[in-house]
C-alpha cells in the first residue's frame, strides 16, 4: 500500500475540514436589542446642551426659552461653578461641560420640577454621551458640591 505524499494528505485534511465545516449549522443572527425610545426631558436637555455650546462660540443667535432662562441666569451659575471648582477657571473647563454644568445648576437652583438628584444624574449622563473621559466625575463633583452646600443652607 503506497503512503500519500505530504501535498495529497494535505488537500485531504483540507477537503475533510471543508466537508465537516458545510455540515454546521450556521448560527442564528442576533436580533439588535430594542432600542429604548429616549425620555423627551433627555432630548430637550441634549438640545438645550447643544444650544448653550453654540452660544459660548456665538452669543448673537436665537435660542429656546429655557437656554434664553439660563443664559441670563449666568452670572450667578458661573459664580457657583468657580467656587465648586476653584482650580478650573471656566476659560479652562472644556466648553461642553460647561454647558452641561449650566444647564444642571440651572435645574438644581431655579427650576423646583426637577428633583436634585435627577438632575446630577442626568448631568452625568450627558457628560458620558458628550464629554471627555474625566467629565462626568468632574461634573459629578462640582454638582455634588453644589448640591450638598445647598442642601446645607436648607437645613
Amino acid at each position: 500500500m503506497e503512503q500519500p505524499s505530504g501535498h495529497t494528505l494535505l488537500v485531504q485534511v483540507a477537503d475533510n475540514m471543508e466537508l465537516n465545516l458545510n455540515k454546521r449549522k450556521p448560527k442564528p443572527q442576533k436580533m439588535p436589542k430594542k432600542q429604548k425610545k429616549a425620555d423627551p426631558r433627555h432630548k430637550e436637555r441634549q438640545k438645550i446642551i447643544r444650544e448653550l455650546f453654540s452660544w459660548s462660540f456665538n452669543p448673537h443667535q436665537d435660542f429656546s426659552e429655557k437656554s434664553q432662562k439660563i443664559i441670563n441666569k449666568l452670572s450667578n451659575i458661573d459664580s457657583q461653578i468657580k467656587t465648586s471648582a476653584p482650580k478650573w477657571p471656566l476659560n479652562k473647563i472644556n466648553r461642553i461641560d460647561l454647558a452641561i454644568l449650566r444647564l444642571s445648576i440651572y435645574e438644581l437652583k431655579y427650576s423646583k420640577k426637577i428633583p436634585p438628584k435627577v438632575a446630577i444624574n442626568e448631568a452625568v449622563e450627558l457628560a458620558k454621551e458628550y464629554g471627555s473621559e474625566n467629565s462626568p466625575s468632574f461634573i459629578n463633583g462640582v454638582l455634588g458640591d453644589i448640591y450638598s452646600k445647598t442642601k446645607n443652607n436648607h437645613e
